[in-house]
């Protein structure tokens, strides 16, 4: 596997780091493209009740 193909976080990695890192429950996820560059957006429900959408981009940066 090349550095470059490490470095790039797929939908399901994102939402695996989300259910681990915080107490909040995955309502939806989904790939977009915004200004052109793929983003990984996870809408989740927080223990207080709020919605909140996360936005992750998959590719590292240097």
């Amino acid at each position: 596997m090349a550095l470059a193909e490490a470095e790039i976080i797929t939908l399901d990695q994102a939402v695996n780091r989300i259910r681990k890192g915080r107490k909040a429950k995955v309502l939806s996820a989904e790939t977009l493209q915004i200004d052109g560059q793929p983003v990984h957006v996870i809408k989740v429900l927080t223990q207080t009740g709020h919605v909140k959408k996360i936005r992750i981009k998959p590719k590292a940066r240097h």
